[in-house]
C-alpha cells in the first residue's frame, strides 16, 4: 500500500511538473518580477488628466466641476508618445457606468479635457495632449505639447509576446500622487482569450486589483519578459435592462502598432 501510495504521489508530481513546463505556471518568481519591474519602470508613466465635468440630471445641466483623474501609461516611442486606457482618462465614462445601474433617475455626464500632465519614473514632468482616441480599443495616445529635450525610454512593440489561457503575466503600473507615484506590479494569469472582434486576453476579477493600484493603462509582460500588451477596459454590451459591465483585459501590442503608426505619420 505504501509503495502504491508513493508511486501515485510521484506520478502526480511529474504531471504537475509537466503542466508547469507547458503552461508556465509559477514561472514568474519574485526576483524575476522585481528585475522586470526595475527594467521597465523608465517606460511607465503617470498620466494626470484634468477635466471639466458636467452632469445632467433629468435634462437639467448642473454647474460644471473640475475633476482630476490619474492612470498609468506606457511610453511607446522615444518622442514621448504614451498609450493608456481611454476609459481610465475619461471621468464621464466612469461616472456613467456607475450611475447606469440606477434606473429611477436619468443621469448623463460629459467631460472636457483641460490639461494633461505626464510624470515619468525619474520625477520629470511634461504637459501633453490627446493625439488620438480609439474607443473600440479603449486606448488614448498622449503626445507632448512641445518637443522633449531628450528621447525617452520606450517599450518595444516590434516583437510582442503571444499569450494563451493560463499563461502567467506580470502587470506593471504606476500608482498616483497620493501613493507618491510608486511603481506597482502584480503577478496574474490569463483567464481567457477573446478572438472576436479581435484578440484580447482576459484578466481576473476586480477583487485582485486592490492589491496593486495603478495597473490600468500599464504594461503586461510574459514570463519570458517580453511585452504582451497594455491593460485596458473592455465594456460589454448590456443585456436587456441590465447595465453595461466592464472587465479588465490585456490589449495585445500588435493591435497598438497600427494606431501608433497613424499618429507618427501625422
Amino acid at each position: 500500500m505504501n509503495n502504491a501510495r508513493s508511486f501515485a504521489i510521484a506520478a502526480f508530481a511529474l504531471v504537475l511538473i509537466a503542466m508547469s513546463a507547458r503552461t508556465g505556471w509559477a514561472s514568474i518568481t519574485p526576483q524575476a518580477g522585481r528585475e522586470l519591474l526595475a527594467k521597465s519602470a523608465p517606460a511607465i508613466a503617470s498620466v494626470r488628466v484634468t477635466s471639466e465635468m458636467v452632469m445632467t440630471i433629468e435634462g437639467r445641466e448642473d454647474t460644471p466641476e473640475e475633476e482630476d483623474i490619474e492612470v498609468a501609461g506606457c511610453v511607446v516611442h522615444p518622442s514621448g508618445l504614451i498609450v493608456t486606457s481611454l476609459t481610465g482618462t475619461d471621468s464621464a465614462t466612469l461616472y456613467q457606468d456607475l450611475w447606469s445601474r440606477f434606473e429611477t433617475v436619468d443621469f448623463k455626464f460629459r467631460s472636457d479635457i483641460r490639461d494633461v500632465k505626464v510624470r515619468l519614473d525619474d520625477g520629470s514632468e511634461f504637459h501633453g495632449e490627446v493625439a488620438l482616441r480609439d474607443r473600440d480599443l479603449d486606448i488614448a495616445l498622449i503626445r507632448p505639447r512641445a518637443p522633449l529635450e531628450k528621447p525617452l525610454t520606450a517599450l518595444d512593440l516590434s516583437d510582442p509576446a503571444g499569450l494563451e489561457i493560463l499563461d502567467p503575466v506580470l502587470l506593471v503600473g504606476c500608482a498616483g500622487r497620493q501613493l507618491h507615484w510608486t511603481p506597482t506590479a502584480h503577478v496574474s494569469a490569463v483567464t481567457g482569450v477573446l478572438t472576436r472582434p479581435r484578440r484580447m486576453y482576459l484578466l481576473p476579477g476586480s477583487e485582485d486589483w486592490s492589491l496593486a493600484p495603478g495597473l490600468l493603462g500599464g504594461a503586461a509582460f510574459s514570463a519570458e519578459g517580453k511585452l504582451a500588451g497594455v491593460v485596458v477596459i473592455r465594456r460589454l454590451q448590456p443585456i436587456g435592462k441590465e447595465p453595461a459591465e466592464s472587465i479588465f483585459v490585456i490589449l495585445p501590442a500588435r493591435e497598438i502598432q497600427p494606431v501608433l503608426s497613424q499618429v507618427l505619420k501625422d
